[in-house]
């Protein structure tokens, strides 16, 4: 920034930005993809090491394949744990550099200071980029694109050196192609950066052999041999990130693929697919302009999009593409902002359908950079005539080198989008807020539906939850998790039968899910159906053998029908896959002291303690086990120790007073006793005639 004025431009965006999304900083996580990044995600948890970099890079967990995303979660919550305003404060900070570094590659490539200050700030406040911002699982969004603007200044820098500065081209390409990798390795949404870097050359870069155009708009001139020769060298160039992207499109299709997250051709076909992409391309636009109702998740409308609607965007697409080409010598900026809108778009514009969503606002955070630079650079001349705009001129009529109606109209623009901001931003405070928000400005919505309930029911509303479940089912009769949940809320409200046809029915359309098999069986259980039950865990297990609690659920049942050499058996894997589960290795123990294998349980639960060293009814069962096996010694210390971490934990003072009076010391016994008593338990009454033949009951 060479001027007083373009510093304090960039203050502008840096203060604009932020009062817009302030109030992110109060808001919570919510319940839609949020659980599996952050909430939920243990993996996060252990910081940036070996192990887990490892982790970041194998797993493809969120449907993706992003560990520079992940890193950068792990490195939040090394810092803030599940503290949620750190989470959006780091998100929030991204974005804010994001709209910075834009303001400065337009300002370097362009030198039109207004016109960079206008796309920076249409693109830090505009209502379409909360869910980017809002949305901790969107981390993706902000950090892929931090790299996106970096490939793209480290670009301009490589473009703007002379060949015979070889050294420094070389270095500046190299910071081109890491930036692009980091990036893509975020996101893979950095596929379409080498397609936009070829538009930046023919405008403002001018690299095809063609004289750079005035911020105004002078007409490109030169030869077409030497357009068409100058291009070729230009897509030779970027050959390297060509390929890197080619790299990231296959990882990305090969991972959604086989996690599921492609929908096939059978559930939605082609034909639907394009229909939608032509209408959602004309539907973004019309956000963009007109920023309300705007949702988490636009239900896709599959075979139920008027005719109308896509013939109707069909034919806009077609005009708006060939009237920019028809004035892309005089105004050269339409075309690239237009074609970069439509470039960038194609990787989320559904022809490969991943999810249930139409469209998504999200997918707009890079794409409407295109829309806001034909904007921009539109706005001075439908201002002010044509007239050229410059930095500082002498006409005391423009502030700043420009004219005071394109000021106007750029400031009333900024500052209600950023009201409106301000205002989407709070429907994200939480699940409720944001998906009663959606189901209010959406039509059908059994996404919204079905995470409304969830939310509700985490508060153990569970008739409000029930409702919302059951339109989800009504929405779409197909949404498993919708009838799994109902099942579930059911079941806690007492409607077992009820709950019963919709666990079948959640099984019946996703047969291997765990959890639902679980859950059908908590219901039989409580159906007294302890066969159907015993199947259900079973089969449970079968489908992830890793979980540790579906097998204690088994064990229970098991030791409810009497078998209990088999619930030891079951028990045992389940300790060894989660070695770090205090209640796994207490579990055991107890089982083991029933078949009175008091040596084999101490073992576990001296590991129950090590995992939880403040676990009192591990201390009071270990003293239990080694008092059968007669040390008696240890058997003190532990039982102290569990009425010293749980004071009104009565049953160890009667053991204490046991090992006392085996010990001589009866005054000792009947404090101990007497404590006992107070807390509620009841002595039997031989020791108690045992201990009065030593001493008499002292009084008080």
């Amino acid at each position: 920034m060479n001027s007083r004025a373009e510093r304090i431009l960039a203050i502008l965006l840096v203060v604009l930005t932020f009062a817009a999304y302030w109030r992110v900083l109060g808001n919570g996580f919510v319940n839609f993809d949020d659980p599996d990044y952050i909430v939920d995600n243990h993996n996060i948890r252990h910081g940036i090491n070996v192990r887990s970099i490892g982790w970041a890079f194998k797993t493809t967990l969120g449907s993706n394949w992003h560990p520079v995303t992940w890193l950068s979660h792990m490195l939040d919550y090394k810092i803030f744990g599940l503290r949620a305003w750190g989470h959006h404060f780091t998100s929030l900070l991204l974005h804010i550099i994001n709209t910075f570094l834009l303001f400065i590659v337009l300002r370097r490539v362009t030198g039109a200071a207004f016109k960079s200050f206008v796309v920076a700030g249409l693109f830090g406040v505009h209502p379409l980029h909360v869910e980017s911002v809002a949305w901790g699982a969107e981390r993706k969004d902000v950090l892929s694109t931090l790299f996106w603007m970096l490939t793209m200044l480290a670009y301009v820098i490589y473009a703007g050196l002379d060949q015979r500065n070889s050294r420094g081209k070389f270095a500046a390409y190299l910071c081109v192609i890491g930036s692009l990798a980091l990036g893509l390795m975020s996101k893979p949404m950095l596929v379409s950066l080498p397609f936009i870097l070829l538009l930046l050359d023919y405008w403002p870069l001018g690299r095809f052999g063609v004289r750079l155009p005035s911020v105004g708009g002078e007409p490109l001139s030169g030869n077409r041999f030497l357009l068409i020769r100058q291009a070729k060298h230009l897509v030779v160039e970027k050959l390297p990130l060509f390929a890197l992207s080619a790299a990231s499109s296959v990882v990305t299709y090969l991972v959604q693929e086989r996690t599921g997250a492609v929908s096939p051709l059978e559930y939605c076909p082609l034909g639907p697919r394009v229909a939608n992409a032509a209408v959602s391309y004309i539907g973004y636009l019309f956000k963009a302009i007109c920023p309300t109702h705007l949702a988490v998740f636009y239900p896709h409308p599959g075979l139920t999009l008027p005719l109308w609607q896509v013939i109707g965007a069909g034919a806009t697409l077609g005009l708006l593409t060939i009237a920019v080409l028809w004035v892309a010598r005089t105004k050269p900026y339409l075309a690239v902002g237009w074609f970069w809108y439509v470039i960038t778009t194609v990787p989320v514009i559904g022809l490969v359908q991943v999810g249930a969503q139409a469209m998504a606002d999200r997918y707009t955070y890079i794409p409407l950079i295109g829309v806001f630079i034909a904007a921009a650079w539109s706005l001075p001349e439908v201002s002010t005539g044509n007239k050229q705009e410059g930095i500082f001129p002498s006409s005391s009529a423009c502030l700043l080198g420009v004219s005071g109606i394109s000021w106007f109209v750029a400031t009333i623009v900024l500052l209600a989008f950023a009201v409106m901001t301000w205002i989407q931003v709070g429907y994200w405070r939480n699940s409720i807020t944001l998906f009663s928000h959606a189901i209010a400005v959406t039509q059908r919505n059994d996404v919204a539906h079905y995470n409304l309930g969830v939310a509700l029911a985490k508060l153990n509303r569970e008739n409000k939850a029930v409702r919302h479940f059951s339109a989800a089912v009504r929405i779409n009769p197909n949404n498993a998790d919708a009838q799994y949940n109902l099942g579930c809320s059911l079941a806690k409200l007492g409607r077992l039968d009820e709950a019963e046809l919709a666990f079948r029915e959640a099984i019946r359309l996703s047969p291997q899910d765990a959890d639902a098999h679980n859950n059908f069986a908590n219901l039989l259980l409580q159906q007294g159906k302890l066969n159907e039950a015993e199947m259900e865990y079973r089969r449970a297990i079968s489908l992830n053998p890793e979980d540790p609690h579906l097998r204690q659920n088994l064990v229970a049942l098991l030791l409810k029908k009497g078998k209990i050499k088999e619930a030891v058996g079951q028990l045992a894997p389940a300790l060894e896959s989660n070695r770090d589960d205090p209640y796994a290795a207490f579990n055991l123990a107890s089982l083991l002291a029933e078949q009175k294998r008091y040596a084999e349980a101490i073992p576990h639960l001296r590991r129950a303690i090590r995992l939880k060293p403040d676990y009192a009814e591990a201390h009071y069962n270990l003293g239990v086990m080694l008092q059968n096996i007669g040390n008696m010694g240890e058997a003190l210390v532990e039982y102290q120790e569990a009425v010293r971490l749980k004071p009104k934990f009565a049953q160890p003072h009667n053991n204490i007073a046991i090992i006392l009076f085996m010990r001589g010391d009866y005054t000792g016994a009947w404090r101990e006793l007497r404590l006992y008593e107070e807390l509620g338990g009841k002595p039997h009454p031989d020791f108690v005639r045992a201990l009065l033949s030593k001493m008499q009951k002292p009084s008080r």
